[in-house]
């Protein structure tokens, strides 16, 4: 079982993934890494669920983006009126699913903390054995 302070370390690595921005989960791995195998882990997994979120928060407002600039355009050459309603409609449905996918990062994100209170190592990939090896044997 890990100590007091390395659980509380790791649980600040979730926390950093939530509240901050996409690289100070990273920091904290970096930082963490010469006290803490544990907390190292727990931080390097707050950091790529980040990585993950934001790509798909990316991929998702570029492809509104992009559809929305389509549209728009053959509307327009077509003599047409563009429909705005139907455009607001549209992207308030990429405003909830972009508040869904924040929403499901905080609930992994204490979900992992209460996990790493509890003293549970995070699952990691093979190839992040090496920059992370598991703490507990």
């Amino acid at each position: 079982m890990p100590e007091k302070h390395e659980r509380v370390m790791a649980c600040v690595g979730h926390a950093l993934g939530v509240f901050g921005p996409l690289w100070l989960p990273l920091v904290a791995f970096a930082v963490f890494r010469p006290f803490s195998r544990y907390a190292a882990r727990h931080a390097l997994r707050a950091g790529l669920d980040n990585i993950v979120l934001d790509v798909c928060l990316f991929l998702l407002t570029t492809v509104g983006v992009v559809w929305w600039i389509v549209q728009l355009f053959s509307t327009v050459a077509n003599g047409q009126t563009f429909d705005w309603m139907q455009a607001l409609l549209r992207f308030t449905l990429v405003v909830f699913v972009w508040l869904g996918l924040q929403l499901w990062n905080m609930v992994q994100a204490i979900l992992w903390m209460q996990k790493a209170w509890r003293g549970e190592d995070p699952p990691m990939h093979r190839w992040l054995e090496k920059v992370a090896p598991p703490a507990l044997p």
